[in-house]
């Protein structure tokens, strides 16, 4: 029974991480939001290197959201299932990052 209950609660942290790549996707004209002032910012003097950084992540999260190319998920490969899991928590991560570079670029822009 310790198998089906971790499998079960399995499959819900799964179903979360999922619900965490729409988020994203949510997220993607913020995202472009950010990269703008970024690279504004950047043309101005006052940001360095960090926007190339994040414009690469951007790109990169974005391009690696997963979608549905299987017919019926009953026969999906279970490691696909894995790498999705992967890739949501890392994109969940890169909105966490990301929303908090945006909050220093808005105090930044904030400064006299």
């Amino acid at each position: 029974m310790s198998d089906l209950s971790a499998y079960g609660s399995s499959i819900q942290a799964l179903k979360e991480q999922a619900q965490s790549c729409r988020d994203l996707k949510a997220n993607e004209s913020r995202l472009r939001d950010i990269n703008k002032v970024a690279s504004e910012l950047e043309s101005e003097g006052l940001m360095a290197e960090e926007a190339p950084m994040v414009q690469a992540q951007q790109q990169e999260h974005l391009g690696s959201a997963p979608g549905k190319d299987e017919a019926d998920s009953k026969t999906e490969s279970p490691w696909k299932t894995v790498r999705l899991g992967v890739q949501t928590t890392a994109n969940f991560n890169s909105i966490k990052e990301l929303n908090n570079r945006w909050r220093s670029l808005q105090h930044a822009g904030q400064r006299p």
